[in-house]
């Protein structure tokens, strides 16, 4: 009997065992499957976040030419940013790369959407005769290519755009982006087709050449990506050449700089210990700066000193905390500091801004904005002891 009994112990011992010995087995197995898993799934991700970059790139690419040299101007229309890693250039008839040895351009360049930039391909095509194509790729593998043109000695044909249009943005606003589009209406050609612009100050002026064929085109100014709204001036429609200029005048504003007016705000009055010695008070008076009401513009602040509180009479300033940067709208108010006075005597306490120590930059014209003068009194009064 006690035979079979430990026979059965020792059986279930066994099963025991097994089982860990198979847990022992299957856990890391699991753990290693899991792992790996989530090693494909990261790459599986990584790869489509890829792919839909890769297919969200879109470049503009357009031969220009600065005199009668080619320039290639690369312009970023899709939604995310695009790194231009090298430009070729090949002859049409044969294939081949100019130059012959490598790519035309090596150097690196990101483009913001939105962003342009102008690339220098008249080394490559020197000397060369025929008609040529350019071909952008980005750092994602992605090519673009430019239209065929056609050189001679490297040069862009005097006779494929025989006459010049000029478009002329006049007072433009500052800080705002500007483009002029060319379309034809007709059998003309146009190069470029676009002309990108951002006003760096106020009531600026600019003229862009578009070169062109004979035909009727549709000239449209836009404002940071709108047309501008000038009634029957925008768009304009011109036939080349009985008309070669076209002026976009958006009416020119004059701005008049104005004095920030400055707020200080504290206690009015302070009770500080009697005789014979007196218990010294802090208190802390907070500084705000308003655009008046008649500004034209927005202002922002750009200078705060950090000694802006002048502090004379019975006391002592402890030190400032100020704050830049800030915009202002017309009437809006805004606090640039915050100070800790210390009150040593039973003296009145008077505390100065001096005029123009703040200093303020038009979001328009660029003209400087100052304050004016502004002071506060506290009054300052003994108690007796007790």
């Amino acid at each position: 009997m006690t035979s079979k009994v430990d026979r059965g112990i020792s059986s279930a011992v066994s099963a025991l065992f097994m089982v860990v010995i198979i847990f022992a087995a299957f856990i890391p197995a699991l753990l290693v499957t899991q792992s790996l898993y989530s090693l494909l799934s990261n790459e599986v991700n990584s790869r489509r976040y890829f792919e839909t970059d890769r297919f969200s790139e879109r470049l503009e690419v357009v031969v220009t030419q600065l005199g009668d040299e080619p320039l290639l101007k690369v312009v970023n229309k899709g939604p995310i940013s695009v790194t231009v890693v090298r430009v070729w250039a090949y002859d049409v008839r044969t294939g081949a790369t100019l130059p012959p040895d490598g790519p035309c351009v090596v150097v690196p360049t990101t483009l913001n959407p939105g962003g342009e930039t102008l690339v220098n391909v008249a080394p490559c095509v020197q000397g060369f005769t025929g008609y040529v194509m350019f071909e952008v790729v980005t750092e994602r593998g992605r090519e673009f290519a430019s239209d065929i043109v056609s050189l001679r000695r490297g040069r862009l044909s005097s006779s494929a755009y025989p006459y010049t249009l000029t478009v002329s943005i006049i007072d433009m606003r500052r800080g705002r982006t500007y483009m002029v589009e060319v379309e034809p209406l007709d059998f003309g050609e146009v190069s470029p087709r676009r002309f990108t612009h951002k006003a760096t100050a106020s009531n600026e002026n600019v003229t862009v050449a578009f070169g062109t064929t004979a035909g009727t085109f549709r000239v449209t100014l836009y404002e940071n990506g709108r047309p501008v709204d000038l009634g029957d001036l925008n768009p304009q429609n011109v036939t080349v050449p009985d008309y070669t200029a076209v002026i976009f005048d958006l009416g020119r504003q004059t701005f008049t700089s104005v004095e920030l007016a400055v707020i200080i705000m504290a206690p009015p009055r302070v009770v500080v210990g009697g005789n014979p010695n007196r218990e010294p008070v802090t208190v802390i008076a907070d500084v705000y700066v308003r655009l008046p009401a008649n500004a034209q513009e927005q202002v922002v602040i750009t200078r705060v000193p950090d000694d802006l509180l002048r502090v004379t009479g019975g006391g002592i300033l402890g030190g400032c905390t100020v704050l830049t940067g800030m915009t202002l709208n017309p009437g809006q108010p805004s606090q640039i500091g915050s100070c800790s006075v210390t009150v040593v005597s039973g003296n009145d306490v008077t505390l100065t801004v001096p005029a123009g120590v703040i200093i303020g930059e038009g979001e328009s014209s660029g003209l400087q904005y100052t304050n004016s003068e502004a002071t506060f009194t506290i009054r300052v009064s003994g108690r007796s002891d007790r």
